[in-house]
């Protein structure tokens, strides 16, 4: 692409897009609340696995990716999603990351994962689904009950793994 669109994001479905020779398009999509989003495909090709003869490249496997975090941020309420230490009470073994919302949790760990953390969450029941970030694959889905303490989470036995908590 020759070319970059810098255009607000609009909030009521629409966006706004330039149209590449070849038929694709760019566009990034900013709102005043900060919720930005940069977005390119091929026609036809909008799963990531189109040619990219920009600078830099970029692997397929590497867009891919962005398609699987893009989708998994995109998943939750980004304007109430708030880091939160204090959800991940251990995690051994691991360097975990949360971001929290009323309703949801957004977890990444990364290490020697031993197959399980501990977490305080508000109490009620929740979907957990577990991700391979690496290949954007949903490894496990199970329900969980959280009570107002000390919950265990079993996790899959990979070294990154990305966890959506959300509140039934």
């Amino acid at each position: 692409p020759q070319f970059v669109c810098l255009q607000p994001y609009d909030r009521t479905g629409g966006d706004f897009r330039r149209r590449r020779p070849d038929g694709g398009s760019r566009s990034l999509e900013c709102g005043a609340d900060r919720e930005c989003g940069i977005t390119e495909c091929d026609v036809g090709k909008e799963d990531g696995t189109g040619t990219n003869e920009a600078p830099g490249g970029g692997s397929t496997n590497f867009r891919k990716q962005l398609k699987f975090l893009h989708d998994f941020v995109t998943s939750f309420d980004l304007v109430d999603l708030k880091p939160s230490r204090e959800s991940i009470v251990h995690c051994p073994g691991m360097d975990a990351f949360c971001l929290a919302e009323k309703n949801a949790y957004a977890i990444y760990v990364q290490g020697r994962n031993q197959g399980y953390l501990k977490g305080h969450f508000s109490a009620g029941k929740y979907e957990v689904s577990c991700y391979n970030p690496d290949s954007g694959e949903e490894i496990e889905k199970y329900t969980l009950e959280c009570r107002d303490d000390v919950t265990i989470m079993n996790i899959p036995l990979l070294n990154r793994v990305a966890i959506a908590l959300k509140k039934l």
